[in-house]
């Protein structure tokens, strides 16, 4: 469900998403990526990726984007996110897919 309205010439979005459109993801400590399955993504999803914590000046990026492959059952997509240098840590991130 999605609502767009104005409140005192102000514009706001609301969005009744579920949690395999939203969610945290932890990308553990001297790992350089992870890979989330998740059965919206296609080859057209916008995913975006935003560290909720320290990242120790390395930047998050999109790896791969593989989409659900419906004639193949049992198949699911699938995206990974990747740093360029592993760091001691774990790094939580949040993501958000569009369609």
């Amino acid at each position: 469900m999605f609502k767009f309205g104005r409140k005192r010439e102000k514009f706001y979005f609301v969005a009744d998403i579920g949690s395999e459109v939203l969610k945290t993801i932890i990308l553990k400590a001297n790992r350089s990526e992870v890979t989330v399955n998740n059965k919206l993504v296609t080859q057209n999803s916008l995913i975006y990726i935003t560290p909720t914590g320290d990242t120790q000046a390395q930047s998050l990026y999109l790896l791969r984007q593989v989409p659900e492959k419906l004639t193949l059952p049992g198949s699911e997509g699938s995206f990974t996110v990747g740093i360029s240098q592993p760091i001691p840590i774990d790094l939580k991130f949040n993501f958000l897919i569009i369609n």
